[in-house]
């Protein structure tokens, strides 16, 4: 009988050679995926048996695959989606599991700020703990009051 996993390694094996690391990556990763070794870096391993990864976001434009995947008992889904305008998952920063291994933190970017954001893999949301002590974080440093320093003024001082 004709096994279609089988198949697929054999006709990806040779791209694991290329010097395109586009290339190269992509044949790690389809055959670790294909093999259900998920012994890829761009896999990380949690709890139940839960395997998520991002997809390609080094290779892709801005606001491209913003989604991280999962799979548990064997079916293959969506775990969260970044819907922010211009916002990429950062895979610079690899995902990291809790030490628990119910959260994912994720980092994500845009041209001007990177967040780290924190994924529920029970519930498969946002930790609105994490996200709540975020907010008021913010609130609390533009708080802080700025005095403007003249120029004059540090001049006297000097001598």
């Amino acid at each position: 009988m004709f096994n279609i996993r089988i198949h697929a390694i054999a006709e990806i094996t040779p791209f694991l050679t290329s010097t395109n690391n586009t290339i190269k990556h992509g044949a790690e990763f389809a055959i670790s995926m294909l093999s259900k070794k998920f012994d890829s870096s761009y896999i990380v391993n949690s709890v139940d048996c839960i395997k998520g990864f991002a997809l390609f976001n080094d290779y892709s434009d801005y606001g491209s695959y913003n989604e991280l995947w999962m799979i548990k008992n064997d079916k293959l889904s969506k775990l969260y989606s970044f819907t922010e305008s211009q916002t990429y998952i950062d895979t610079t920063e690899a995902i990291k599991v809790s030490p628990d291994n119910d959260k994912i933190a994720v980092q994500t970017s845009t041209r001007r700020i990177n967040s780290l954001n924190i994924i529920d893999l029970n519930n498969e949301k946002a930790s609105p703990e994490i996200m709540k002590l975020a907010i008021e974080k913010v609130r609390w440093l533009t708080k802080i009051t700025v005095i403007p320093i003249q120029m004059d003024n540090i001049a006297g001082m000097a001598t």
